[in-house]
């Protein structure tokens, strides 16, 4: 008896190993406690972790991640591709970081890889990052509020090349967006573009993740992550999270967390709404 219960410790612990070894093969980094959304599309397909949307803009917009990478292609040359997904979202709070290998491809004129780091729900607001290729005058970070097409900070990131992918990061603190590109191979640098004023009119933010590109025939991504704390979008009072008004089931909830009951964890919102 006490040989089978070794044997199977010992099966257990290596199957702890191999699953820690696999989720942490992308890098050091890839994965954190505070890790809201993550996609390497290993599994070869882009929406079996969270559905991703594709958007027919000139023409139809395409997926594929039977390679182990998102590929989104459109079906005319040139013109760009859009994508977006709703995984656990972001914060009220507006304090996250996105984070993904990005490579453009088919890039003519301006072509570039985009992110969307802040918009909000009415759509009055919608604050993009813009990796833009080498067209002539260095390949560089465009932040722009893209509803009154505003250019707001431009910076230099030379890792940004067609055909080659590149690493991404966009974090967002409060008003203030920060934005870098880099080789995978090198060392992560310092921010390359920094804008402080991104306010948003409205306390709702937009909860997902949209990346594309203007003047490309396709983007392909690779593990995307999301770094943050939860999205909070329960009513006051909402101590089980039913996004209802507070009523007698949650003073049962309440009630069973003060007595210890397992699986009645609170999840009020630090203000409500």
């Amino acid at each position: 008896m006490m040989k089978k219960l070794l044997l199977l410790c010992l099966s257990m612990a290596a199957m702890s190993l191999f699953l820690t070894s696999s989720l942490f093969a992308q890098g050091p980094d890839t994965l954190r406690t505070d890790t809201l959304w993550y996609d390497d599309f290993n599994d070869g397909d882009f929406t079996s972790n969270y559905q991703w949307n594709l958007v027919d803009w000139f023409g139809t917009t395409t997926g594929d991640a039977s390679s182990g990478k998102f590929v989104i292609k459109t079906s005319v040359s040139g013109t760009g591709v859009i994508a977006y997904s709703f995984g656990n979202g972001w914060t009220d709070l507006a304090d996250y970081t996105i984070k993904c290998k990005a490579r453009i491809s088919g890039a003519l004129n301006y072509g570039d890889f985009q992110v969307s780091a802040k918009q909000d729900l009415a759509g009055t607001k919608n604050y993009t990052v813009s990796f833009v290729r080498d067209y002539g005058y260095g390949a560089g970070i465009w932040i722009y509020e893209a509803i009154s097409s505003s250019y707001l900070v431009w910076g230099y990131a030379t890792a940004i090349k067609p055909d080659t992918f590149f690493n991404v990061k966009v974090t967002v603190a409060g008003d203030v967006i920060l934005a870098k590109a880099w080789n995978p191979d090198s060392t992560e640098p310092d921010w390359q573009a920094m804008y402080t004023l991104a306010n948003i009119p409205y306390k709702d933010l937009w909860r997902g993740i949209q990346v594309g590109g203007y003047y490309i025939d396709s983007v392909t991504v690779d593990d995307v992550v999301v770094y943050g704390p939860p999205y909070c979008d329960y009513p006051a009072g909402d101590v089980n999270g039913d996004n209802a008004n507070p009523s007698l089931q949650d003073v049962i909830w309440l009630a069973k967390h003060v007595l210890g009951f397992p699986g009645y964890p609170l999840n009020e919102c630090p203000n409500g709404r």
